[in-house]
């Protein structure tokens, strides 16, 4: 595919490439928060979205909506199967990760792999996965086997490295086992917060790889700009 027909689209935070996603595509959103993510590929691609939340108050308002084509499911993404403790936080979102939340209060909640999810869900293949879940995406890349990884054609993942300094070393081993599977990485923020995946699959020329990078840094410098002069993006 020609470097001028990427698509680069942002939707909640995550970046991907809209001109990849098959007709009726599937998606995944780990995190899905109050589901606006989910609710745009819903209403805008036509997605099947398969969805974890953790927070069971945000669980409960996402299920009894009843949408179409998404399912979602009470639990935790991380490194393994069972229950895990939730810091719940006053000034932002409930985490697995770090300490415990800023009122003291920590509850358990259902703890599941990526690979168990995808295997639970029937999913061989996923056009988009979205990973947004608070610091707990490094102990479930860390626990996905190769083959669980490479059924995503895309993932676009939000690493808390602004909230935890302290995983940037292996945040960056993160992507670079992702990068010896085959996987393109393009980083749309300056510290890991929007972290593009790109499936071997997909068979980017050299050529649309670069394009794709210069996209990025002109899209950045833009950004610099709309802040540096005080107008809306």
């Amino acid at each position: 595919m020609e470097c001028a027909l990427l698509s680069i689209t942002e939707v909640s935070g995550h970046t991907f490439i809209s001109n990849f996603l098959r007709n009726n595509p599937t998606v995944v959103d780990l995190g899905s928060n109050q589901g606006d993510f989910a609710r745009v590929l819903l209403c805008e691609y036509g997605a099947t979205v398969f969805a974890a939340e953790a927070s069971l108050d945000l669980y409960s308002g996402l299920a009894s909506r009843q949408l179409p084509k998404y399912c979602v499911l009470h639990a935790a993404l991380t490194g393994h199967n069972g229950t895990t403790q939730l810091n719940l936080h006053n000034d932002r979102d409930a985490s697995i990760t770090g300490s415990p939340g800023s009122d003291g209060t920590t509850i358990s909640v259902p703890a599941i792999t990526l690979l168990t999810f995808l295997d639970t869900m029937r999913l061989t293949t996923v056009d988009l996965m979205k990973v947004d879940i608070e610091g707990a995406e490094l102990p479930m890349f860390r626990a996905a086997p190769d083959e669980a990884l490479l059924r995503s054609r895309q993932i676009s993942v939000e690493f808390h490295e602004f909230l935890y300094p302290d995983m940037h070393v292996e945040i960056e081993l993160t992507k670079q086992r992702l990068q010896r599977l085959g996987f393109v990485a393009v980083d749309f923020s300056r510290v890991n917060g929007d972290v593009l995946f790109l499936n071997p699959s997909l068979s980017l020329s050299r050529w649309s790889q670069a394009c794709l990078i210069a996209k990025r840094w002109i899209r950045g410098a833009r950004r610099i700009t709309t802040r540096a002069l005080g107008t809306p993006r």
